[in-house]
């Protein structure tokens, strides 16, 4: 069953698209179809498939933060791709590290191009999403999210081999791992006046 997403969602994943596959271009060849692979939108042979992309809930954030302070949605694009590339690298580093062997139906691009090439197009999607952002306030809070969601993984890792993890852990470490590319999405047009 497919989930039905709300208009602002569908009109943030459609709006940003365009910018997402640009960024993506940017990528090495051979780190261009592994990230494109991971999106969805290509079969491993590099040939267009009609599923995929994902849910494109971070850009969707970032579009309704630059329309709940009056900004035009366009203005938002580069946010919400930047923050949508953090979080196709820490998927593909998470699908590793946890030994995932399928995401959205369909193997996993470690499984299917090897560690080595998966981590680096995750390396490469971070690199850009940085270049993506003006103002270097904005670089700032991504890198703190991007700072909090390593910790909250390495909290995952460390839990996977306790039993005593509580509810205020779990919390704590979704937190880290989740809510800081939620919380970054609806707030790096407050920090980024080039863009607002």
């Amino acid at each position: 069953m497919t989930a039905v997403l709300p208009d602002s969602v569908e009109r943030g994943r459609v709006l940003v698209e365009p910018a997402l596959r640009a960024a993506v271009e940017r990528l090495h060849p051979s780190l261009r179809r592994v990230a494109a692979y991971h999106r969805g939108w290509v079969d491993a042979e590099g040939n267009p498939t009609e599923t995929g992309g994902g849910k494109a809930l971070r850009p969707a954030l970032a579009l309704l933060g630059a329309q709940a302070a009056r900004i035009e949605a366009e203005v938002a694009v580069p946010a919400g791709v930047a923050v949508e590339l953090v979080h196709d690298f820490s998927l593909l580093h998470d699908d590793l590290m946890d030994g995932d062997t399928e995401r959205r139906h369909r193997p996993t691009a470690w499984t299917v191009f090897g560690s080595a090439r998966a981590l680096l197009a995750g390396d490469g999607l971070l690199a850009i999403a940085y270049q993506l952002l003006d103002s270097s306030a904005a670089q700032s809070l991504l890198a703190r999210a991007v700072d909090r969601l390593v910790d909250g993984q390495a909290d995952d890792l460390e839990f996977e081999g306790r039993l005593d993890v509580t509810y205020a852990d779990y919390l704590a470490m979704s937190a880290g791992k989740t809510g800081s590319l939620l919380g970054a999405a609806a707030a790096v047009l407050d920090v980024a006046p080039s863009l607002a």
